[in-house]
């Protein structure tokens, strides 16, 4: 266990060295622990490459775990959330509160993960520990489709600034669960489609939980969704624009907002029933 407690760790150098939390922790390597990097009161990890865990086999029921509270890590080259293999009880755990996780490359889903974000910002950043405005690239690795599975959490105000790669790939389920969190497409928040052929539709899913996901398309661009948005929660469209429902995407059960200024264009997507509405905006 290591803790960076309101202070520096310094790993960045001329020459590339990752950062691993938990290499080989397993049966398989008859190391059983749960390694855990601690950051807290302000510190700052920066590193070139960091992985939570890596080449962990066999069941041993041990996490590495990254734990982040009121800090920041800052990967210049790749932040590997889920550097561990396929069994769920080797995970590797990533939890962050009123935090910021940073990168100047990609984040990287390459094994089992359970990763929660409470109030914390994931996108690109620099070395100093602040936040970037353009979207970094969450990547699938596609080396072993079997491997990547698991869910990330955004939660109470938390934002990713991101697009994504390869998720039509992994042969797992992976799941994307949002509670009143900011998903981020672009710096300039214009037009997008949400294509249903990025994603594996089976496998994948967009989770609502509590208010879920917030968009907020700048004025005059459309975000559209061919991906269901699904679960109990429900959705908020907070920016000047257009959020467009294809068929079957309008799917969560909880109330949709609708922010002043704001359209929600469900003209596609197809018959609904016994949906909740809210906000000044305008449902068409």
């Amino acid at each position: 266990r290591l803790v960076v407690d309101g202070a520096v760790l310094d790993n960045l150098t001329s020459v590339s060295k990752p950062f691993y939390i938990g290499y080989g922790t397993s049966l398989q390597y008859t190391r059983q622990f749960t390694p855990t990097l601690v950051v807290k009161n302000g510190g700052l990890v920066k590193t070139h490459t960091l992985y939570v865990g890596a080449n962990t086999y066999g069941g041993s029921g041990n996490h590495p775990t990254l734990a982040v509270t009121n800090g920041a890590v800052y990967a210049s080259s790749n932040f590997a959330l889920t550097g561990v293999d396929i069994a769920f009880d080797n995970a590797a755990v990533t939890r962050a509160k009123d935090s910021r996780l940073l990168t100047g490359g990609n984040f990287n889903l390459q094994g089992c993960f359970d990763a929660e974000f409470d109030n914390t910002f994931v996108g690109k950043g620099s070395a100093d520990g602040a936040p970037l405005p353009a979207p970094v690239k969450v990547r699938v690795n596609t080396y072993n489709a079997h491997k990547p599975r698991g869910t990330i959490a955004f939660r109470n105000g938390s934002v990713l600034s991101a697009y994504f790669e390869n998720l039509s790939y992994p042969k797992q389920s992976i799941a994307f669960v949002w509670d009143d969190s900011e998903w981020r497409w672009a710096e300039n928040l214009g037009d997008f489609t949400f294509a249903s052929s990025s994603v594996n539709l089976e496998l994948f899913s967009f989770k609502m939980e509590g208010r879920g996901l917030v968009l907020k398309p700048a004025a005059g661009a459309v975000f559209e969704t061919e991906v269901p948005f699904t679960g109990p929660g429900g959705f908020v469209n907070a920016g000047a624009g257009t959020v467009r429902f294809g068929a079957g995407t309008f799917a969560f059960d909880g109330v949709c907002e609708t922010a002043a200024g704001a359209t929600t264009d469900l003209s596609a997507a197809g018959l609904l029933s016994g949906k909740s509405f809210s906000g000044a905006g305008t449902v068409k």
